[in-house]
């Protein structure tokens, strides 16, 4: 009886271990940057993910064009971008961004490493005419 009593104890703490090592793993989101033809997007593998330390993976899967990934806060994906028209681009100054993985020449792959809360984010490039083209995704972290 004490045996069983014993290993049930080594297993419970064993198991508590463990699962404390998953909890504080970090998250990773691979964010592939494409364009084809006049469209350009953003394909991350999730779209949510927990809240804490996420890397993102970047990858410029273009063959022509420079692209980059930048991670903003939003209250609600319908509320409007800032946008600068006279630079073709979203205005930086005036949105909350977190992060970003800049100047991704064609093939290359960068990673950022950020701490997000809980809420809702975009995923977007911001280089001239890019996030016109359709080159954002959303992301919900819970």
């Amino acid at each position: 009886m004490k045996i069983n009593y014993l290993s049930a104890l080594l297993l419970t703490a064993s198991f508590s271990v463990f699962s404390s090592q998953v909890a504080l793993a970090d998250t990773k989101i691979t964010a592939h940057l494409l364009d084809t033809g006049p469209a350009m997007k953003i394909e991350a593998d999730t779209a949510a993910a927990p809240a804490g330390d996420i890397t993102f993976h970047a990858i410029n899967d273009s063959k022509y064009k420079v692209h980059e990934m930048i991670v903003v806060k939003v209250n609600n994906f319908s509320d409007a971008i800032p946008y600068n028209k006279e630079k073709n681009r979203a205005d930086e100054e005036k949105m909350q961004a977190i992060g970003e993985v800049e100047g991704l020449k064609p093939g290359e792959s960068k990673e950022v490493k950020l701490n997000l809360k809980a809420g809702k984010y975009y995923l977007m490039c911001n280089r001239p005419d890019h996030l016109e083209s359709g080159m954002f995704t959303s992301l919900i972290v819970y």
